[in-house]
């Protein structure tokens, strides 16, 4: 009985053994699937907006379609600097872009901006999730060995939070 008991211990242990080595050819596989994303864009959660020469593009995601939907942008303060009504939209992911005009007509000033996404159907909130587009300069890996992605000015973004590739 005591044989037994040692022989499924050691059993486990090799299960463990091999599922670790498993989970580690995982992780590698990951970080090599996002070095092919070097120089491409991504959206990731979040809401940064780069201004630079030719603008600002942002997206956004509304689990319903939407009667109204309009964009507001803050510069580092907090300042209201751009708002556009969006009207109608339907459900899912969509882009925005933003020529870098304020709602005074005058030309920003490049650098990071902040977004926020107001939208509603049959005159009840809906909530929106504001998303973030970024180019990827590098891979690499987090502590527990996952993939992540370099977006420059919007950080270190673990690879699992890419949700599309542009």
């Amino acid at each position: 009985s005591q044989l037994a008991q040692i022989s499924t211990v050691q059993g486990i242990e090799k299960l463990n053994t091999t599922l670790a080595a498993l989970a580690g050819n995982v992780d590698a596989g990951q970080t090599l699937q996002a070095a092919n994303l070097v120089g491409r864009q991504v959206i990731v959660s979040g809401n940064t907006l780069d201004l630079g020469a030719s603008g600002a593009n942002g997206a956004f995601s509304v689990p319903q379609p939407v009667d109204r939907l309009t964009v507001t942008v803050t510069d580092a303060s907090g300042v209201v600097v751009h708002h556009v009504e969006l009207g109608a939209q339907p459900a899912g992911m969509r882009y925005f872009a933003w020529d870098g005009l304020s709602d005074s007509g005058a030309r920003a000033l490049d650098g990071q901006y902040r977004f926020s996404i107001a939208a509603a159907a049959n005159g009840q909130a809906v909530t929106a999730e504001t998303l973030a587009i970024g180019q990827v300069f590098g891979v690499g890996r987090a502590s527990d060995g996952s993939a992540t992605v370099n977006l420059g000015s919007l950080g270190e973004k673990p690879f699992a939070d890419v949700k599309q590739i542009m």
